[in-house]
């Protein structure tokens, strides 16, 4: 099932046409990884935008597992506010199963804390960028990531509040451990870690910090319109990478 790629290229046609910041290598790990969720565990998707990941998220999921969408879409700086709810509800009526989505309208720390207990298989954080959001959804969410589940972080080793969040939770965790990554796409798996383990979960992401000054860099450059750093750091397009 893992490798349908029929399925999946159909979700991909829709989430690419709605606004969000997600590549189509990284909607497909997620996808992966959805396809891997069982019942009684469920999908939990940390800001949801305008349902770009939510899609892919949707298409992937076992019938009798549920995903729930957490996201208070309250703040217009952020791309949240009225008209991205709205467009967030508009994307799930057009969609097969779209009203399946479980939709949280709270911010992540109030959902955690009155989360029913269900098991969580694929816990996906892509909310608010700041530091100590990032290390709530992580510490509050996290504990709720069943054994052998997975857990994803968008923009690790990009955003500095994330990858300062990932640094501060994640670096010498003794029940997550660092697969891998996609681009800014951070991957973890739950399980009790031995000392062996950790050593190497905490070495792989420590080897991350170049791509990270990298990234850094390549705002620097695209703030100050430097195309000469750009060309080196071989960005290709005006935006921030992720």
């Amino acid at each position: 099932m893992i490798g349908d790629t029929g399925e999946f290229s159909r979700a991909w046609e829709v989430a690419a046409g709605i606004e969000g910041w997600l590549t189509e290598a990284q909607a497909r790990k997620l996808f992966e990884l959805a396809r891997l969720v069982e019942p009684p565990r469920c999908i939990v998707e940390i800001g949801s935008h305008r349902g770009k990941s939510t899609v892919i998220l949707l298409a992937a999921k076992h019938p009798d597992s549920a995903l729930v969408a957490v996201d208070p879409f309250d703040d217009p700086r952020w791309g949240g506010g009225s008209s991205a709810y709205e467009s967030f509800v508009g994307t799930l009526e057009t969609i097969p199963h779209g009203g399946e989505v479980e939709v949280l309208r709270a911010a992540s720390a109030d959902a955690a804390e009155s989360w029913d207990g269900r098991p969580v298989g694929l816990l996906y954080i892509d909310g608010a960028h700041d530091r100590p959001s990032v290390v709530g959804d992580i510490e509050e969410w996290g504990g709720h990531v069943a054994e052998g589940g997975h857990m994803c972080i968008h923009d690790a080793f990009s955003s500095v509040g994330v990858t300062a969040a990932v640094a501060q939770t994640l670096f010498a965790s003794t029940s997550f451990r660092y697969l891998g990554s996609v681009r800014t796409l951070a991957i973890f798996a739950r399980r009790d870690l031995s000392r062996l383990e950790r050593a190497r979960s905490s070495a792989a992401l420590v080897a991350r910090l170049g791509y990270f000054a990298r990234n850094v860099c390549v705002k620097l450059a695209l703030r100050r319109r430097n195309r000469q750093l750009l060309a080196l750091l071989r960005h290709k397009d005006d935006g921030d990478p992720y």
